[in-house]
Formats: structure tokens, sequence, C-alpha cells
């Protein structure tokens, strides 16, 4: 089995949408070495550019420096 970013990234696709067929309505993904993160909610990721984490549906929003270590 390859271990390319690319094949991690689908791996967790994979993980996601497992995840979303139990009926969770909004998932964060997180990179802590990167300081990324990424939005899934209705099945779709969204980058984080902006640093906030969002779901409109549960009117939610958190910025994630607030879940990452300290620098």
């Amino acid at each position: 089995s390859s271990d390319l970013p690319e094949d991690r990234w689908s791996r967790v696709q994979k993980r996601l949408e497992e995840i979303a067929a139990f009926g969770v309505p909004a998932i964060w993904v997180v990179d802590p070495y990167a300081r990324e993160a990424w939005t899934s909610c209705d099945g779709q990721m969204v980058h984080a550019a902006d640093g906030v984490l969002r779901c409109a549906e549960l009117d939610l929003e958190l910025n994630i420096a607030e879940v990452l270590p300290e620098e």
C-alpha cells in the first residue's frame, strides 16, 4: 500500500463518508502540523482558509487557533 499524501487523503475522505453516514452533521478536520483545517457540512470538504471552522446549519464557528497547540 502506498503512503503518498494523496493516498492518505483518500483514506481520510472515505472515513469522513462513513462518519457522515451515521448522521453526523458537521465534521472538522484539523492538521496540527500544517496548521490548517477543513470543514465538512453536507458532504463537501471546505478549506478553512481564513482560519475559522464553520457550519452554518448548526450556527457553529470556531477559530482553529483555539484547538491548535501553541507554536
